[in-house]
């Protein structure tokens, strides 16, 4: 598995130019502030039984931002008893599964305790190598953004093609530079210093890797990291990443926002590696982007999202509204166990909601814990360092909680730690 790109200039994927600040967009009905107060207090019921673990020191930056959380107005009595509703709801309806039947095929099989209850599994780190980047991170920086790509502004990352010329002409990763553009195009000559506006620099060759890296690459990165420039290389090069998505690769000239809002379209984040992703309802409604990617079964986590191609991918829609008192406890098992089926039968999924942040991130790391065995803070960091807005709503995440609890037979993360 990969881990998210390092960022060296800042640290949010978030470019400073008013073009990117454009893009982003308030998170998808989120619940009214005055209903946080009533929401901490209500996770205050669980906090007694959580086992606080510290989080291992991160060997890589984290794209997400964070933020304190605020207290507001305590007019909230009324949403108070239906949080513990949907606590009590979520218990009696979601007890099955702490026991999540055995679905043999391409998910690992997870060791259980004599109760029956899921043991906690290591999520897998990153292993490309030390300045590396793999091609699904590189695909997931592509297309990191909240309504519309970073990568629409020309200062989001730069991308070095370091080839021949004749091969960059024919094909390269998309909006890709020539390497002798740090000498030659008055916006990023490296003698000047005008690599720094760039949040990122990621460079790439025909196909090296940590374990063999060719003199003509290493002695240009070694150049830029001369002139104190941060540098992440592609590995496996452009045929790595041309194999795994040829449609964002192509020959265009792709320089000016302008451009790049034409030729360059968002897809949803990898989850799973050629398995599960995950994104907005654009991309639910885009057929192309569905199909470049193999994808056979959708998740749709909405009541305003209508199944786009009913008669193309076989769909699960979960109606549930993006609010902190919506019962959404009660839809986990059944959404995990769809993710887990598809999945196990060769199957692709796109799981989604509106903006790919809450409703779809619930589900996620819901699978994740079934049927990966990972904690609820270990899934929601993993789902964090592959899709920078993924963030449940706090009501959703009492809900993860308490089905954390069922699928391990304890609490084992503070909502507290996860909620920003």
């Amino acid at each position: 598995m990969g881990c998210c790109i390092s960022r060296s200039n800042a640290t949010s994927p978030i470019p400073s130019k008013s073009s990117a600040r454009e893009n982003v967009v308030n998170p998808e009905k989120i619940s009214p502030a005055d209903g946080e107060e009533t929401l901490l207090n209500t996770d205050k019921r669980f906090s007694e039984s959580v086992n606080n673990r510290s989080a291992s020191p991160k060997a890589i930056k984290r794209s997400s931002q964070s933020a304190n959380v605020t207290s507001a107005s305590p007019k909230t009595t009324q949403r108070s008893c239906q949080l513990e509703n949907i606590t009590q709801t979520s218990t009696k309806m979601a007890t099955e599964s702490a026991v999540q039947p055995e679905i043999l095929g391409r998910l690992p099989e997870l060791e259980r305790t004599k109760e029956g209850h899921l043991v906690p599994q290591e999520v897998p780190r990153c292993d490309v190598g030390e300045d590396f980047v793999s091609v699904h991170e590189m695909y997931n920086s592509l297309n990191d953004g909240q309504r519309a790509p970073y990568l629409h502004d020309p200062y989001y990352m730069l991308i070095l093609d370091v080839r021949d010329r004749a091969d960059y002409n024919a094909s390269h990763v998309t909006t890709a530079r020539h390497s002798t553009a740090v000498d030659t195009e008055h916006d990023c000559l490296v003698s000047q210093g005008k690599l720094d506006k760039f949040t990122m620099v990621v460079v790439y060759d025909q196909g090296s890797t940590s374990q063999t890296v060719d003199p003509t690459l290493s002695s240009f990165v070694q150049r830029l990291k001369d002139a104190n420039v941060d540098v992440l290389i592609l590995s496996g090069g452009y045929d790595t990443f041309h194999k795994t998505y040829p449609f964002l690769c192509n020959s265009l000239t792709i320089r000016s926002e302008q451009d790049r809002m034409l030729h360059f379209k968002s897809y949803p984040s990898v989850v799973l590696e050629d398995t599960l992703y995950q994104g907005n309802v654009k991309h639910s409604k885009n057929e192309t982007v569905l199909k470049n990617l193999k994808i056979t079964h959708i998740l749709n986590v909405s009541t305003e999202c209508a199944n786009a191609f009913p008669k193309s991918f076989e769909y699960l829609q979960v109606k549930v509204e993006d609010e902190s008192t919506e019962h959404i406890g009660p839809h986990l098992e059944r959404a995990a166990k769809f993710v887990a089926s598809a999945i196990n039968s060769g199957g692709r999924v796109f799981v989604h909601c509106v903006q790919g942040k809450s409703r779809s991130s619930t589900c996620t790391i819901a699978f994740l814990m079934s049927y990966r065995g990972w904690t609820l803070k270990d899934a929601h960091e993993y789902l964090k360092d592959r899709r920078s807005i993924a963030a449940p709503n706090r009501g959703f995440l009492i809900q993860l909680s308490k089905f954390e609890q069922l699928t391990f037979g304890k609490v084992i993360s503070s909502v507290d730690d996860l909620y920003f």
